[in-house]
């Protein structure tokens, strides 16, 4: 025993009283202290392998003070832990003493006294007295009739209210539906169901009027700058005032959408700007009109007729031949600039005059300019994300001097003109910067790409093509293709040579997952260079160990090893990797379920480039919801899984659960990593015993400069329970929230500044990538 402030109750023991759950001792004890910390329990010899708990009650079995779960044996004796029970000095209460599973033993001495010693606090005993007194107090009204009453009033109000809350939201709804019914979105609607299927079209809609554009409506009037902000922008002096020259290629615009457009320029509240516009031929006379009045009344707007349609690469190439300022901005003829876009931009470039590309976020609105939607709050720089779609596009800024290295526009790639020339400009920028805030709107109406994907199908041909002279820049053999969803692309990245990947599969007992996965990764896997490593933690059952031996005389590629010591994840793992002979570690449960056959090949495929590190996969519990879309570091305080409980075929947030992508963390559920870069972090922290150890191994490894990468092209199930994680006891609760505090306290600096892959003006309660107010 521990020398502690204590109170012994029995004293030589003499009598063994069994207990058990069905059958509790219970006495009574008059409490001569102010608070517990701890109670001890004489066990003697008993091998005890549960939990023992004792319950506290004051007078009666209803009125519960506290629960207590056992902790440590010592000498046999066994800790009975307590979060510090206060309001109990010179109070009858009740001990009950139970075993949480089977039976076991405790004593008494010969004076049926329970051999027992309580350990509590020293406290200032004035101070002691009055905490006391309150603590009594408050537990006397809340165990009171009426605190019951009120609380049980409390519940029917707010079920009132949720109902009226409903009722209105459903109006709402029902009035953005009918908003929405025209001929454009019809027949994109009809477009889509036979394309996709009405199931899908039924995802697609929910997921759009589920309320996101009935918060977004609310968000923006909270986000946008005022009156008075704005006004104050227009006086503000910059240090620095580079000049910035907007290109706009401009062909067969109608009217007001011209007029709007050029309108959003001049109402800036930055004013060293120019426009340069490019009109391709347009052929109709309100377009020539509308650009010589504004450029006769404006002399910042300059204006070029051409006498052909060069397309929009050739037509946006020759307004960057008649642009003279320090910055170019890429602007198409019937989007809006916020009128502080280019406010930001230079506040940003002022702040760090290293940047050389910048980007914002953006927004989607009507033809009429009265609806704003969709709002694309982006990630930061992210290589593979931007290799599957071309979130960055709107509002893109670049340094003259990167525009003048990488020569421009590129013909040849009408339609993603702008993917090609931010993919180049990404290659040789020094210092990428996202403005995080909605800076552009992009009009949608029925001859739009943001209004129908397929009105412009063209531009996939062409993004494709962008991207693969990419990769054959930068030496990566890879060719790429069209993705899950229309819009966006896969690289499918070529493996060189053939590496041997080394599968890490910690496990006790639990033969019936353990054999699933095994058998799973046989006969669902077609990348067959691999080993599987099961590493023994402290099993039980003979089955087990029976079950080890057959897998090891049927396939020649299985080993199993032992730890023999206690469960560390952290630790397990690092021990399992000594084993390992493959170039590729990959990090696997004993309760997931391999589903599609490229599942390795996909991963290996982006594990084996130099600048990748870990890489993960998208995991499905048995219901067929998402499990694991990659991690968002800051979720819930630490960290947690993005698009957890979205059914397997959502799109996610402007389609993440559909695209390769990069992320700060995956889990390690399913991780794949070089055994070179593995070695290189000294493997997971071992006193992450349980919890964040994957995430921490994550940051670590981004930390060298990598990049983290979740594809979606490796399927799993995950058969983890979606409970599991809940910390039901107070043991779990304190190592949990032991490690839960040593991540924060690391990374401090990390979750201040906000995850880079993920936006700040998404919450951070919620995985569902909903709006932070």
């Amino acid at each position: 025993m521990r020398n502690k402030n204590e109170v012994i109750l029995g004293t030589i023991p003499n009598k063994k009283i069994e207990i058990s759950k069905e059958s509790p001792y219970k006495f009574k004890y008059v409490s001569s202290v102010y608070n517990i910390k701890s109670i001890y329990l004489y066990i003697g010899d008993e091998d005890i392998k549960s939990k023992i708990s004792i319950n506290i009650y004051k007078d009666n079995e209803k009125n519960l003070v506290s629960i207590g779960k056992s902790e440590d044996i010592n000498n046999k004796w066994i800790e009975v832990r307590f979060p510090i029970v206060l309001g109990i000095y010179n109070e009858d209460l009740i001990f009950e003493i139970s075993y949480d599973d089977g039976k076991c033993n405790i004593y008494s001495d010969k004076n049926d006294n329970i051999c027992m010693k309580i350990e509590y606090e020293d406290m200032d005993k004035v101070a002691a007295k009055e905490l006391d007194k309150h603590v009594k107090e408050l537990r006397t009204i809340y165990n009171s009739s009426g605190w019951r009453f009120l609380v049980r009033l409390y519940n029917v109000r707010d079920k009132i209210l949720n109902f009226f809350r409903g009722i209105k939201k459903f109006i709402k709804l029902i009035y953005v539906i009918i908003k929405n019914i025209n001929i454009a979105n019809i027949r994109r609607a009809k477009e889509f169901i036979k394309d996709e299927g009405f199931k899908a079209f039924l995802r697609k809609a929910y997921g759009k009027l589920r309320g996101e554009r009935l918060d977004y409506t609310y968000w923006l009037s909270n986000h946008l700058p005022t009156n008075s902000e704005l006004e104050y922008q227009r006086s503000y002096k910059f240090q620095y005032e580079p000049k910035i020259s907007i290109l706009i290629p401009t062909y067969k615009t109608p009217k007001h959408l011209l007029i709007e457009t050029l309108d959003s320029v001049i109402n800036q509240t930055y004013s060293n700007w120019e426009l340069c516009i490019v009109d391709g031929n347009s052929e109709t006379p309100h377009v020539n009109e509308i650009l010589d009045e504004y450029s006769s009344k404006y002399e910042k707007i300059k204006v070029k007729y051409l006498d052909e349609n060069k397309g929009i690469d050739g037509n946006t190439q020759e307004a960057y031949y008649i642009a003279t300022g320090d910055y170019i901005g890429l602007f198409d003829h019937d989007d809006l600039l916020e009128p502080n876009a280019l406010y930001e931009v230079v506040k940003a470039i002022n702040e760090d005059n290293t940047i050389d590309f910048i980007y914002t976020d953006e927004d989607k609105i009507n033809e009429k300019s009265d609806y704003r939607f969709d709002p694309h709050f982006k990630q930061d720089f992210a290589p593979d994300t931007f290799r599957s779609y071309n979130y960055i596009c709107h509002f893109s800024v670049f340094r003259k001097d990167l525009m003048d290295k990488i020569g421009g526009f590129r013909y040849g790639f009408n339609g993603s003109q702008d993917y090609d020339i931010i993919l180049r400009a990404t290659e040789n920028a020094q210092n990428i910067h996202h403005i995080p805030k909605i800076l552009y709107s992009w009009r949608v109406h029925s001859g739009s790409t943001a209004g129908n994907p397929k009105n412009k199908m063209y531009c996939y041909d062409s993004a494709k093509k962008a991207i693969d002279e990419q990769l054959k820049r930068m030496g990566i053999k890879g060719k790429t293709v069209d993705g899950k969803y229309i819009g966006t692309y896969e690289v499918e990245y070529e493996i060189i040579g053939n590496p041997k990947v080394s599968i890490l599969i910690p496990t006790k007992d639990h033969v019936e997952d353990l054999n699933r996965t095994i058998t799973s990764i046989f006969n669902k896997t077609s990348y067959k260079n691999y080993e599987i490593i099961v590493i023994e933690n402290n099993s039980e059952l003979e089955e087990t160990f029976e079950y080890y031996k057959e897998i090891e005389e049927k396939y020649s590629n299985i080993k199993v090893v032992t730890w023999e010591k206690g469960f560390n994840y952290s630790a397990i793992n690092n021990f399992g990797a000594k084993f390992a002979s493959g170039e590729h570690i990959l990090l696997l449960n004993n309760d997931v379920e391999v589903i599609n056959e490229e599942w390795l090949t996909k991963m290996v495929s982006l594990s084996q480039r130099e600048d990748v590190g870990c890489v993960g996969a998208k995991l499905y519990y048995p219901d067929d919801t998402i499990q694991h879309g990659g991690v968002i570091v800051g979720l819930g305080g630490a960290a947690a899984h993005a698009h957890r409980g979205f059914d397997k075929n959502d799109y996610g947030f402007f389609l993440r659960l559909g695209i390769t992508q990069n992320l700060s963390a995956v889990t390690g559920a399913c991780l794949l990593i070089k055994k070179s870069v593995f070695d290189e972090v000294n493997g997971l922290d071992e006193t992450f015993e349980v919890a964040y150890n994957d995430v921490d191994f994550c940051l670590r490894v981004l930390m060298t400069g990598r990049v983290n990468v979740w594809t979606p092209y490796a399927e799993l199930y995950h058969y983890e329970s979606k409970s599991r994680g809940l910390e039901d006891t107070e043991e779990k609760q304190k190592r949990f929230m032991g490690e839960f505090n040593r991540f924060r306290e690391r990374y401090a600096d990390f979750l201040e500044k906000g995850d880079p892959y993920y936006s700040c003006n998404l919450t951070l309660a919620k995985e569902d990538f909903s709006y932070r107010f």
